[in-house]
């Protein structure tokens, strides 16, 4: 809650200096007041960013563009660096996770010949945008750099923005913080069997959706209330019809990376599309954590999705409908309840903890059978 709070903050002063000011200084001004308030909670966050972001924009524009060798080493490198901290400090800086992927997609765009050349402060500030420094979404430098030379006073992306921001509060401090954390667990521990497991994997997976989602709507209106348009991060994940469908509503900036920089690259050299699930997906669990839970979280999906994927390519989704119009909302369940049960492995620090959460679903007032 108090990073909320620090974010609503910091883009409210964010937005009221980037207004103020004129439009060349833009992106001046917002990289320095980045830097500042992320310095302001975590000065050693605010170092490791400035340092990594300096030195890979002067290093990709100087060897990676066009050269596909450099540009695999430096995105290993970046990655490198992410995990060194991630797993073998005592802490991860603020914000790292989110500005070393970002850094990742700068070098494979330029590589590409998506960027040509770019603009160091426009960078920086690309870096550093306050929105979304502590937690995404994880958006594009080509959609900023439009942005910025697009940038003009417009009352209604202004007020779409502001809107967007009591959206998130309510899903994040209402629904989050109160409903799914305080309140329905008073009631969830009252049942027995399976309907506590049930009822508990459904709350956790809510909770993590309505938190998360919350803080990316704050984030997005925080940016357009600044005139810039951040991709959405959400879009009703549980209506999902399959498991395919869901990973392009959940998490979308972080799950469309994945697509766009690991999957798609290596489906393209090696024609092998279950290996590059396997390193898309399995990139995107241990970017989480690197837990037996995680691991087991993230097999399952890449599970699902080659299963979904056979069963289509067999004919077996047209033969379904073809028997009934309702059957087309079996998907629909299906994806649902499989989401349920496989976020219930990382609400577990270990196996042996879902475990024994997965047996009191045999068990009748809390006698295990």
């Amino acid at each position: 809650m108090n990073q909320l709070i620090q974010c609503i903050l910091f883009g409210l002063c964010w937005v009221s200096v980037s207004w103020a000011l004129p439009r060349e200084a833009f992106t001046r001004v917002s990289g320095v007041l980045g830097l500042a308030f992320l310095a302001w909670i975590d000065p050693f966050a605010a170092g490791i960013l400035l340092v990594s972001s300096t030195t890979t924009f002067f290093a990709v524009h100087r060897i990676t563009n066009q050269n596909g060798t450099w540009s695999l080493i430096m995105s290993v490198s970046l990655l490198t660096l992410l995990f060194a901290f991630k797993y073998g400090a005592l802490w991860i800086p603020l914000g790292m996770s989110y500005f070393i992927f970002r850094q990742i997609g700068y070098t494979l765009e330029v590589y590409k010949g998506e960027i040509k050349k770019g603009d160091y402060w426009t960078f920086l500030a690309y870096q550093t945008l306050v929105p979304v420094l502590f937690i995404g979404p994880i958006h594009r430098y080509n959609a900023f750099e439009r942005d910025v030379r697009r940038r003009r006073w417009d009352p209604v992306v202004f007020n779409s923005g502001l809107m967007r921001i009591p959206e998130g509060i309510f899903k994040m401090a209402f629904m989050g913080n109160y409903v799914f954390s305080h309140l329905l667990p008073q009631y969830i521990d009252e049942l027995d069997g399976m309907a506590y497991v049930y009822c508990e994997s459904v709350r956790f997976v809510a909770n993590t959706y309505f938190q998360f989602a919350g803080f990316s709507d704050v984030a997005i209106g925080l940016a357009a209330m600044g005139g810039i348009r951040v991709m959405e991060n959400f879009n009703n994940p549980f209506l999902a019809q399959n498991i395919s469908d869901f990973w392009q509503r959940w998490h979308i900036s972080l799950s469309s990376w994945c697509r766009d920089y690991i999957y798609m690259p290596v489906f393209a050299s090696t024609r092998n599309a279950a290996f590059a699930l396997f390193l898309s997906i399995g990139l995107l669990a241990v970017w989480h954590a690197v837990t037996w839970n995680y691991l087991l979280w993230g097999l399952s999906h890449i599970l699902a999705t080659l299963v979904y994927r056979t069963w289509v390519n067999r004919g077996g989704q047209t033969w379904l409908r073809t028997l009934h119009p309702a059957t087309l909302y079996i998907g629909h369940l299906f994806t649902f309840h499989f989401v349920v049960f496989s976020w219930s492995i990382i609400h577990f620090e270990t196996l042996g903890a879902w475990i024994y959460f997965l047996k009191t679903g045999l068990s009748i007032h809390g006698t295990l059978l």
